[in-house]
């Protein structure tokens, strides 16, 4: 009872369509994102710092000379700049892809999901698919079951913008409360033996 009240109330756009085409520097704020979100990343960060931090220590302390520092110093670096300059040459090379080139036609529609015009191929993800949603510098990303992510460059959606992105958190809110219920209520074989 409570639940259909708060969808009363609660209303977003039925309907809204955006075309998406992605360029090297989305997908690098994709990939990007995707990185340093993640534990990895961060200690990938941490340990650069550390290295620098234990350079600058071991030359103040006088364990160390010009030549241990500019070592560490260098270690440092690399560690900090791996990361994105590989990420980079990663962009740079899917946009050779036609898959990430073409032009994506996207309509999201509240209670089904976003349906993805790519070329001849079309799909509809249902919101019950995306598991979560990510809001990255210049894109908003769509994780979907299976590993697969949807890139949305904040620039595609103008002035759509704001009903969309309601569009989206409403939808996953409802996503996520369908999917506490299956996992509340028991499956006929565990109910046979209770």
């Amino acid at each position: 009872m409570q639940e259909a009240a708060v969808e009363n109330r609660i209303s977003c756009a039925e309907r809204e369509t955006i075309d998406v085409t992605l360029r090297e520097e989305l997908v690098y704020d994709f990939f990007l994102y995707h990185a340093y979100s993640k534990l990895s990343g961060f200690l990938t960060n941490i340990l650069g710092f550390a290295i620098f931090i234990l350079g600058v220590y071991s030359y103040w302390m006088g364990y160390s000379d010009g030549k241990g520092l500019a070592f560490f110093f260098v270690s440092s670096v690399i560690f900090l700049a791996a990361t994105p300059l590989q990420l980079k040459w990663k962009a740079r090379r899917a946009m050779k892809d036609d898959m990430w080139r073409q032009t994506m036609h996207c309509t999201f529609v509240d209670g089904e999901g976003v349906q993805v015009e790519r070329g001849e191929n079309t799909r509809l993800y249902a919101w019950e698919e995306v598991e979560r949603a990510a809001v990255a510098p210049k894109t908003i990303i769509l994780y979907v079951d299976g590993g697969e992510a949807l890139i949305f460059p904040k620039e595609s959606f103008g002035t759509k913008f704001g009903s969309i992105y309601q569009m989206i958190a409403i939808n996953l809110g409802r996503s996520r409360s369908k999917r506490a219920e299956k996992q509340k209520k028991p499956d006929k074989k565990t109910a046979e033996l209770a």
